[in-house]
């Protein structure tokens, strides 16, 4: 080897020793003996996604100024049917510390009530304090928007139907595949929405417990809703309905969605109620999820870190190589 070759070569062991290679080669494996699944995670089994969207890039800075004039950075998790189970705050907790002491950061005052899935530390070099809330209802998710400047979701994507909560049967709707859905009639979240299809499905009733309940049919014609066979089936609205009547905070919001292909079905609705991607900046994904908690920290981290470059994020979210290069920016 050359002089020049074993200079070169010296300063990259060095910079090896240094941990200054760590972040481009890192993939998070020391987050592994925290991230147990009770379950194993079965994606929803689609082709691969076909479209070719290009990534929006964009600088993050004035999103982190924006959330930081409070003093406080609000983050809200919603796991999803099938993807929460009660450690995931508490595997995010963990996590969260181990990366504070990974990359060399200060923070403290760190308070986790596992009862109430809620999570708090402090940055005392940038003054700011982090509050997470970790849930995982239909509800809470959908006024998490108007109260959050960082919203996530982590399960199915429901083949576009939309988030699902609790059961199959409980989306959150945000997709435009499916124009009508079927749920059980008794579902308290849908109790006063139109039956459609009349037309195919004459409208029936039944007394249930004193309660009129008006339905279809019994069981389901769409074998995707995943209904089971003794339910009072009718069909609702579906698209976009959700999305389009929940309430937003005002300003910059990022938003975070960790399921299967969510580019391809949601992208669509949350560009056309949200043109602006300074405005509301989405961080998703365009193949299938596998279900780990490592990106939900990972994510975090970047926040903390206050990454500017989405590249980055998004290079970081991938490293936890959980989802095998799935994750993109819309």
């Amino acid at each position: 080897m050359s002089k020049t070759g074993w200079i070169s070569f010296l300063i990259f062991i060095g910079f090896i020793g240094s941990g200054q290679l760590q972040a481009s080669s890192d993939y998070f494996d020391f987050l592994d003996p925290i991230d147990q699944q009770p379950l194993k995670w079965v994606p929803e089994s689609t082709d691969d996604s076909e479209e070719s969207s290009q990534e929006i890039k964009a600088n993050l800075s004035s999103f982190y100024e924006e959330f930081a004039q409070d003093g406080n950075i609000s983050i809200y998790i919603g796991y999803g049917y099938e993807a929460y189970f009660p450690e995931r705050a508490a595997q995010i907790y963990e996590m969260i510390k181990v990366l504070a002491s990974h990359y060399k950061i200060n923070l403290m005052n760190w308070s986790f009530k596992k009862d109430q899935g809620s999570i708090q530390f402090y940055d005392p070099v940038r003054k700011l304090t982090y509050s997470i809330k970790v849930g995982s209802h239909r509800n809470n998710y959908i006024q998490a928007f108007s109260k959050y400047e960082v919203v996530m979701y982590h399960g199915h994507s429901r083949y576009g139907r939309g988030p699902a909560f609790g059961a199959f049967e409980n989306y959150f709707r945000m997709g435009r595949n499916y124009s009508a859905i079927e749920v059980d009639t008794r579902n308290p979240y849908f109790q006063n929405e139109p039956i459609l299809k009349t037309d195919l499905y004459p409208i029936l009733s039944t007394t249930l417990d004193g309660e009129l309940y008006l339905y279809q049919y019994r069981g389901q014609k769409d074998k995707l809703s995943k209904l089971p066979q003794n339910s009072y089936t009718k069909n609702i609205p579906g698209k976009d309905v959700d999305l389009v009547n929940a309430s937003f905070l005002p300003g910059r919001q990022i938003f975070y969605f960790y399921s299967c292909k969510n580019r391809k079905y949601w992208r669509e609705s949350l560009r056309d109620l949200f043109p602006n991607s300074n405005e509301k900046f989405v961080i998703g994904t365009y193949k299938n999820g596998y279900g780990s908690t490592k990106p939900e920290a990972v994510m975090i981290m970047s926040l903390v870190r206050q990454l500017s470059n989405s590249a980055d994020v998004v290079k970081d979210l991938n490293s936890s190589d959980d989802c095998r290069n799935c994750f993109t920016t819309y």
